[in-house]
């Protein structure tokens, strides 16, 4: 026998001596640290499910360990009692005779990432970026209704920007005294990591100030550039579209019965026959009503939102170009993603690059922003990597062209309404409190005793006293804006509707949602449906829960969605405030 084979042998024998200790030690230690954020907080319902027994069991476990890797890791001195927050803007209202709105756009890609290592955001565990495929951008709206309360709506090519580094942003562009200054993150799995989460070493200050020079750069131009003009406003789709009823439809109508299809032998002639059956299907759907459709996807439930929001700047000077602010929600995330063959090592904006090139060829600018984007992804094909996600960015630019002949629009008068406010949030997490101190992040995160606490905003845009648009800091799930989903008992692993208010119903009106606005704080994920409890095994999550439930990994907590709907509700109503801004 080779020596290398002998060496390989005596190493796996020495893992498993060495692992049935630590499997013991881990047992041992689980049960006094395991209790509870999550499931254990609240007694079962009279007739608890399989589901969410199984789910309590393995909450119980992770929790207890991540407890116990909390308890022998000490708090690093970078998390200071302390905050200090500065350039906050709490907004305003403006109105006037027309609107004025300014472009600009600056690329973001490290000019060093041939030279320097870079990890992409988004991949755990790292993945260094080293190819590029296409350019990071910022691109920047600046808006008022008036000629002097300008309001700045920006979106970033990353994975995330923190509050703090949107507060950097600010600061570098305080002396054009504006009413408020909002960035978003277009959440591109594939671009330099922002957050510190995903590197090796935590978050690169380098490129952030590097990036932060840019988007103030980009903020500045969008501020020279403003011209009158008129806003309109088109949508297409719902906010929850079940995709599951359409397809036993279509099933119907071609005689398939889904109990007794044998996939195995599925062949071309029932292709075809669903092929025709579904084009037959969408014939009889409008498109207003069918929006993105089966373009997007969600993961962690049977519906999701269908929604392409459409925006339209059209200058008084018509040889300006026309502006497009297109909303709506999907992870930006295959150029990022390691999987069957694919390195993810990649640099890229992922299909929003490639929706702009659509959109500029056809004489117009365009600024994405992403909506309620928990468990959203779009659908990508089995062409290659990187021609799959051109075709992606093509399709959803072309629907949104499209809208042009096909959906009315609406004309917003010139007013603008802009309502921000602090708060802070509970990291409740283990997980995430023990990623905290072992790897330095861009997070503000403040200690308050031996808890952790995130210092954030969220607020309100309101066009033309007819449309309002929530903006949020993180990855929202669909539910929290406008119901259903997983805030419904019979859809959520607790087994009871979600106990606060929509976004909408606070609202007074369907909202828009710009996601991962002047903040990631991860996945807000409603408390009905919060498990700490991930494996990654796919099949395996779904048989002992019925759902891969990996959000709650990276949410701060299951109380999160409750403060964020309270907070909201106190811009609308200071009686309802509960959630204290940071000290």
């Amino acid at each position: 026998m080779k020596p290398k084979r002998i060496l390989k042998r005596l190493l796996r024998i020495l893992a498993i001596i060495l692992a049935i200790p630590l499997a013991l030690i881990v047992l041992l230690t689980a049960v006094p640290f395991a209790a509870s954020i999550g499931l254990q907080q609240e007694p079962l319902p009279p007739d608890p499910s399989t589901n969410l027994r199984n789910a309590r069991i393995g909450e119980r476990w992770m929790i207890g360990l991540a407890r116990a890797f909390n308890a022998v890791t000490p708090m690093p001195k970078y998390i200071s009692s302390e905050y200090d927050g500065g350039h906050f803007y709490s907004g305003g209202e403006s109105e006037g005779e027309a609107w004025q709105l300014g472009y600009a756009q600056a690329i973001i890609t490290p000019e060093d990432w041939e030279t320097k290592t870079y990890y992409g955001g988004g991949n755990i565990p790292t993945l260094k970026l080293n190819k590029k495929l296409d350019e990071l951008k910022v691109r920047v709206i600046a808006l008022s209704a008036d000629e002097g309360d300008v309001n700045i709506f920006a979106a970033a090519d990353c994975i995330g920007m923190t509050n703090r580094q949107v507060r950097q942003v600010r600061a570098l562009v305080a002396d054009l005294n504006l009413q408020s200054v909002n960035i978003a993150a277009t959440h591109t799995h594939s671009a330099v990591d922002t957050l510190g989460m995903y590197s090796r070493g935590g978050d690169d200050e380098a490129y952030i100030a590097f990036m932060n020079d840019k988007i103030a750069g980009a903020v500045r131009a969008a501020v020279a550039a403003m011209e009158p003009g008129k806003l309109y406003i088109s949508q297409i789709g719902r906010n929850e579209l079940n995709m599951g009823e359409l397809y036993d439809r279509n099933a119907e109508a071609i005689g398939l019965d889904w109990d007794t299809v044998d996939w195995d032998t599925w062949d071309e002639v029932w292709s075809e026959k669903w092929k025709a059956g579904w084009n037959a299907l969408m014939e009889e759907i409008p498109a207003e009503e069918f929006g993105l459709g089966d373009m997007v996807y969600n993961k962690r439930q049977g519906t999701h939102p269908s929604t392409l929001n459409r925006l339209r700047f059209a200058p008084e000077d018509p040889a300006s170009r026309e502006t497009l602010l297109l909303n709506f929600a999907a992870h930006p995330c295959y150029m990022g993603m390691k999987y069957q063959g694919w390195a993810g090592d990649v640099i890229s904006g992922d299909f929003p690059y490639y929706m702009e090139e659509a959109v500029n060829a056809a004489g117009m600018d365009m600024v994405f922003f992403n909506g309620a984007v928990n468990g959203i992804y779009y659908d990508w094909d089995s062409r290659e990597q990187a021609e799959s996600v051109r075709q992606a960015g093509r399709d959803f630019a072309q629907l949104a062209l499209n809208m042009a002949e096909t959906t009315a629009e609406t004309e917003l008068p010139p007013k603008l309404d802009v309502r921000l406010r602090e708060l802070t949030i509970d990291v409740e997490n283990p997980i995430m409190r023990w990623v905290s101190k072992v790897r330095k992040s861009n997070y503000p995160t403040i200690r308050d005793g031996k808890n952790l606490k995130i210092p954030t905003e969220l607020g309100y845009a309101e066009l033309g006293g007819l449309v309002t648009i929530a903006l949020l800091p993180g990855e929202i799930t669909p539910g929290l804006a406008w119901g259903g989903g997983d805030t419904l008992a019979e859809n959520a692993i607790r087994m009871r509707d979600f106990e606060a208010r929509t976004l909408s119903e606070i609202a007074g009106r369907e909202v828009l949602v710009f996601g991962l606005c002047n903040d990631e704080l991860g996945y807000i994920v409603p408390g009905n449906d919060y498990v700490q409890f991930f494996l990654p095994i796919d099949n395996l999550m779904w048989r002992w829960i019925g759902g891969r439930h990996y959000q709650e990994l990276l949410s701060p907590g299951p109380r999160t969605a409750s403060v964020v709907s309270e907070a909201f509700a106190g811009l609308f109503d200071e009686q309802c405030i509960t959630a204290p801004a940071p000290q």
